[in-house]
């Protein structure tokens, strides 16, 4: 299979039907929430522009010091930098999958009744302040060089400093749907994990064993392939909550009229 067929296959097909689900869903009536269709598809497009301009440089220098690598008869021969222009498709297209998914379950459960809010500023410090702490020691193994640690260690490192200011921002919000985003989160990260054991067993691409662990989930999937999704579907979901939820949009206003005034 090519990284192409993978990705029509695997991501591109179930986005169609997660899409056209919620269509459908949104279209009933009190299934669409505090979301408007415009903020929904506002949110969607800006997850995926970040995620295209955020990920590459990490990606590019993992390829470059071929801490993976792809086969080059299953890539279509376009790269930009050291990157074949599928992965740069894949940024994309697991964000919007992500985020229709996302948005259908929210729609399904935006009947259910939610507590009162209050926020709690001490939870948003404590959930940032340990996420920074866990980035501090990726710092310290990368800067180590343990080579076992090294793809483990660069995952951290990309992807906890985002987290970090989600967590600071909006714990207290996040804490409020906090089942339904972890069952998501869950969900979403597992699929991908058994689409990615698929591709490296059909040789799409091969994480290099001595920059890995070697810790193997189903003698197959490298445990950081399964951080590596863990990770982004964390960004994403928590990414997109917080750019749609209502109290999270009361805060950004807050926050905003206080920097103006100042």
């Amino acid at each position: 299979m090519t990284y192409f067929l993978f990705l029509v296959f695997f991501v591109c097909i179930p986005l169609l039907i997660f899409t056209i689900v919620l269509y459908y869903i949104r279209k009933q009536p009190k299934m669409t929430g505090n979301v408007s269709n415009t903020s929904m598809l506002l949110s969607l497009f800006l997850m995926a522009m970040i995620a295209l301009i955020y990920t590459p440089i990490w990606d590019n220098y993992l390829v470059g010091n071929n801490i993976w690598f792809y086969d080059s008869t299953k890539v279509i021969g376009i790269t930009l930098g050291y990157v074949p222009i599928e992965e740069y498709a894949f940024f994309i297209l697991q964000s919007l999958l992500i985020g229709v998914v996302f948005f259908s379950t929210l729609s399904l459960l935006s009947s259910e009744q939610e507590d009162s809010f209050s926020p709690w500023p001490f939870l948003n410090l404590l959930s940032s302040a340990s996420v920074f702490l866990i980035w501090t020691l990726s710092l310290f193994l990368f800067m180590n060089q343990i080579q076992s640690l090294t793809y483990f260690a660069l995952i951290l490192l990309w992807s906890l400093p985002p987290i970090v200011f989600q967590l600071f921002f909006g714990s207290d919000i996040i804490k409020h749907r906090f089942k339904p985003i972890l069952t998501i989160i869950v969900l979403s990260t597992l699929y991908l994990s058994i689409i990615d054991a698929i591709a490296i067993a059909d040789g799409i691409w091969t994480i290099t064993s001595n920059t890995s662990t070697g810790f193997l989930l189903g003698g197959i999937l490298p445990i950081e392939e399964f951080v590596f999704f863990l990770v982004t579907n964390i960004l994403i979901v928590m990414g997109l909550f917080l750019l749609t939820d209502q109290k999270s949009r009361i805060r950004i206003k807050q926050y905003l009229n206080k920097f103006t005034l100042s």
